[in-house]
């Protein structure tokens, strides 16, 4: 009897090891994706302002040349 106890403990921490395993790359994944979402999000809108400049400062040019 004493050698199945510690063969049982040990299933039921290899088995809570892995549910929490599992967990924890389940955060991560979504933790990362949170995070590529909101770095593209901000590249998007950096981008958008840089367009915005440029094409004013190309309408004043214009405007110069008129």
């Amino acid at each position: 009897m004493r050698l199945i106890l510690p063969s049982v403990l040990l299933e039921c921490c290899s088995v809570e090891t892995d549910k929490q395993r599992v967990e924890l790359l389940q955060q991560w994944e979504a933790e990362k994706k949170e995070t590529v979402d909101q770095l593209t999000s901000l590249k998007n809108s950096e981008l958008a302002a840089l367009k915005q400049g440029w094409q004013h400062k190309v309408n004043d040019l214009l405007h110069e040349v008129l």
